[in-house]
């Protein structure tokens, strides 16, 4: 009876910690505004137009089969709490789209629900990419959905033009 007092206690003490490193405060990286590619304007807005992007071939799901191709608009985000910069992105229908997720602070990731888009949950200062077609237009959310910094205002729109 005694140990499984222990054990829990022990566990709830690991769960605290862990939970405490997902809102970690550190510095944001001094180029952390520097690492973008489209238009960008001071309201912390991307307009991607197609720029033949130099990152290197992604693997897109078409009905199951995978495709091998450029994206036409590579997209560089930050994490940080609670935010993300920039925190609206503009791109053409359908155009493929790579996000590139770095989180500058805590433990983070990027999610857009309408395009089935996500990329994996970091911890600063890591990063992680996702390639999507975006085939809707429309103004879409995109958030954080670790914990509740979704709720805490860590979204952004994404904004798809005719």
């Amino acid at each position: 009876m005694n140990n499984r007092y222990i054990l829990f206690i022990g566990s709830l003490g690991v769960g605290l910690i862990l939970l405490g490193a997902g809102c970690g405060g550190q510095t944001p990286d001094a180029t952390e505004g520097s690492n973008r590619v489209g238009s960008v304007n001071t309201s912390s807005q991307i307009n991607a137009e197609k720029s033949g992007a130099e990152e290197g071939t992604s693997t897109i799901q078409d009905n199951g089969t995978e495709i091998v191709q450029k994206p036409d608009v590579v997209i560089n985000v930050t994490g940080q709490n609670f935010s993300f910069s920039p925190a609206s992105i503009t791109v053409k229908k359908d155009q493929i789209v790579q996000i590139n997720l770095t989180a500058s602070q805590g433990f983070h990731d990027w999610v857009i629900d309408e395009f089935d888009a996500r990329t994996s949950q970091i911890n600063a200062p890591g990063s992680s990419s996702v390639t999507f077609v975006a085939d809707k237009a429309g103004e879409f959310q995109f958030y954080c959905s670790v914990g509740q910094h979704r709720q805490m205002g860590m979204i952004g729109t994404l904004v798809v033009t005719e």
